[in-house]
C-alpha cells in the first residue's frame, strides 16, 4: 500500500461506499480510511489528505486528528500545513455549517495534544477565529465554539491571538461575551477575564455594563460619594465668580456660564468610572480658568455704576471679596481631597496588580493541572499496556509449558511404541521359525514314505499299473504340500 496511486484508489472505492451508504461508514471502514490517510500525510502529500479530509465525516476527521497528533510524535509544522490546505479547500461559504465542526474538531485535538506549543501557532489562532466566525452567525454553530473551550478546559484562551487580524479577534471577544450572558462558560470567567485585558476588551453583560469585582465595587463607592459634593461646590464658586465679574460683560458671562455648566454636566456623567475621575477634575479645573482668563482679558467697565450707593458699593465689594476667599478654601479642600484619593488610587493599583498575579498564577494552576491530567491519563494508557503484555507473555509461557509437557508425553509414547513394535519383530520372527521349522518336519515325515513308494516303481517296466501307482504318489506329494500350505497353483 505504499504507492500512492494505490492509496487514493482505495479511498476513491472506500468514498463511494460512503456515499452508497448514505455517508456511513462502520468502525472497519473508518479504520481503514484513517490508516490510509496517514499513508498519505506519510509521504507527504499534506494537500490530498486535505481534499480527502473534506469529503469524508465528520468521525473520520476526529479520529485521523486524534491519531495523528497524539504523544506529539509529528512534528506541529506538519500538522499546520494539513490544516492550512483544509482551510484553503473549503471555499464555498453556503456550507460553512458543515465545516464549522470539523474546524472546532482540529482545534480540540491539536490544543490538548500538543499543549503549550500549540499556544504559539498562527494556525490555530486562525482556525480558532474561524469557528468564532462562523459561530456568530447562529446558535447552533456558536455551540462549537463552546465546545471548543470546554473540551480543551480553555486552554483555548492561553493561544497566542497576535497575529490575526483586529476583526477577527474582536469575534472571538463577541463569541465570548455572547455567551457568557447566556450562562455559558462560567467556569472559565478567570481566564476569559485575563484574555479580554491582554487583548484590550472590557469584559460585558448583556447591557455593555463592566463586570467590575468586589474590591472594586467598594473602592468606586468611597471615591464617589466623597467625591460629588467637592465637584458640587467647587461648581458653585465658579459660577458666583463669573456672575460677580460678568457686571459689565453679560455676554462675555453668559458664555463663560454655559461652558461652565457643560463642564460640569461631562464631569458628573463621568463619575461612574473612577478611574478617569482625577484627569476630569483636573479638565474642569482649566476649562473654568480658561474661561474666566477670556472674561478678565477682555476690557471692562468699572463695575459699579454711577446711581448705586456707597454703601451698595462696599457691599459688592465684601461680598466678591467673601466669595473669591470661599474659592480659595475650596481649591484647598479639593487639594486635600486629591491627596486622599491619590493613595487610594494607588492602594486600587496595588490591589490590580495583585489581582492579575493571583489570576495568571490561577491561569499557570489550570496549566498544570491540564499537564498532569493528561500525564496521568498517559501513565495510566502505558499501565494498561504493560499489564496486556505481561499478561500475554504469561499466557504464552503457560502454553509453552503446555506444548513441553506434550512433547515429552509423545516421545515418551513414541519409546513405547518403539519397544512394542521391536517385540513383536523378535516374535514374529520367532513364530516365523517355527512355521517353517514344523512345516519342514511335516514335509519331511510325508516325503518319506512317499519316496520309498517311489523307489519301487524307479526302476520298474513301464505298465498301465505301474503308471497308475505312480500317478496315485504324485497326487500324494501334491496333497502334502497344499496341507502345509504351499501353494503351487498360482492363485495368488
Amino acid at each position: 500500500m505504499g504507492n500512492i496511486c494505490e492509496i487514493k484508489s482505495e479511498l476513491d472505492k472506500l468514498f463511494k461506499l460512503y456515499k452508497k451508504n448514505k455517508s456511513f461508514l462502520n468502525v472497519t471502514q473508518t479504520n481503514k480510511v484513517v490508516i490510509l490517510l496517514k499513508q498519505l500525510s506519510q509521504n507527504g502529500n499534506t494537500k490530498d489528505v486535505a481534499e480527502w479530509l473534506v469529503v469524508f465525516s465528520e468521525k473520520v476527521c476526529s479520529q485521523y486528528f486524534d491519531e495523528l497528533t497524539s504523544g506529539s510524535i509529528v512534528p506541529l509544522d506538519i500538522v499546520e500545513s494539513i490544516i492550512n490546505n483544509y482551510i484553503s479547500v473549503n471555499t464555498d461559504t453556503s456550507n460553512e455549517h458543515f465545516y464549522v465542526k470539523k474546524y472546532a474538531t482540529i482545534a480540540i485535538k491539536v490544543i490538548n495534544n500538543y499543549t503549550d506549543s500549540s499556544y504559539d501557532s498562527k494556525t490555530i489562532a486562525k482556525l480558532i477565529a474561524l469557528v468564532a466566525y462562523i459561530g456568530l452567525k447562529s446558535d447552533k454553530n456558536m455551540t462549537q465554539f463552546e465546545r471548543v473551550v470546554v473540551e480543551t478546559k480553555g486552554k483555548v484562551y492561553f493561544v497566542d491571538y497576535s497575529s490575526i487580524s483586529e476583526r477577527s479577534l474582536a469575534n472571538v471577544n463577541k463569541i465570548t461575551v455572547d455567551l457568557l450572558t447566556k450562562g455559558k462558560l462560567k467556569a472559565y470567567t478567570d481566564l476569559i477575564e485575563k484574555w479580554s485585558i491582554k487583548y484590550g476588551f472590557t469584559l460585558t453583560t448583556a447591557d455593555n455594563i463592566p463586570v467590575p469585582n468586589e474590591k472594586t465595587v467598594k473602592i468606586e463607592e468611597v471615591i464617589v460619594s466623597n467625591d460629588t459634593p467637592a465637584d458640587s461646590a467647587k461648581s458653585d464658586v465658579k459660577q458666583d465668580k463669573i456672575t460677580a465679574d460678568t457686571v459689565d460683560a453679560p455676554d462675555t458671562a453668559s458664555k463663560s456660564e454655559t461652558d461652565a455648566s457643560s463642564n460640569d454636566n461631562s464631569k458628573r456623567d463621568n463619575q461612574e468610572t473612577p478611574v478617569a475621575q482625577k484627569e476630569d477634575t483636573t479638565n474642569t479645573d482649566d476649562t473654568a480658568t480658561v474661561a474666566s482668563e477670556k472674561v478678565t482679558n477682555k476690557p471692562s467697565v468699572s463695575p459699579f455704576s454711577e446711581k448705586e450707593t456707597p454703601s451698595e458699593k462696599a457691599a459688592k465689594k465684601l461680598y466678591i471679596s467673601l466669595k473669591r476667599d470661599m474659592d480659595k478654601e475650596q481649591e484647598a479642600i479639593i487639594t486635600a481631597f486629591t491627596d486622599m484619593i491619590t493613595p487610594i488610587g494607588k492602594a486600587f493599583e496595588t490591589i490590580q496588580g495583585e489581582i492579575s498575579k493571583s489570576r495568571e498564577i490561577g491561569a499557570e494552576n489550570i496549566s498544570l493541572r491540564a499537564k498532569t491530567e493528561d500525564l496521568g491519563r498517559q501513565l495510566s494508557e502505558l499501565r494498561s499496556k504493560l499489564q496486556e503484555v505481561n499478561q500475554s507473555l504469561i499466557s504464552a509461557r503457560t502454553e509453552n509449558d503446555e506444548l513441553k509437557k506434550q512433547i515429552a508425553s509423545l516421545e515418551s509414547q513414541n519409546s513405547e511404541l518403539d519397544s512394542k513394535l521391536n517385540d513383536a519383530y523378535a516374535i514374529n520372527s520367532r513364530e516365523s521359525s517355527l512355521e517353517a521349522e514344523k512345516i519342514r518336519s511335516e514335509l519331511k515325515k510325508a516325503f518319506v514314505f512317499l519316496y520309498e513308494d517311489w523307489l519301487e516303481y524307479e526302476f520298474s517296466d513301464v505298465s498301465e499299473e505301474n503308471y497308475e501307482s505312480l500317478q496315485a504318489i504324485i497326487k500324494k506329494i501334491f496333497r502334502s504340500l497344499e496341507r502345509n500350505g504351499i501353494d503351487f497353483k498360482g492363485n495368488n
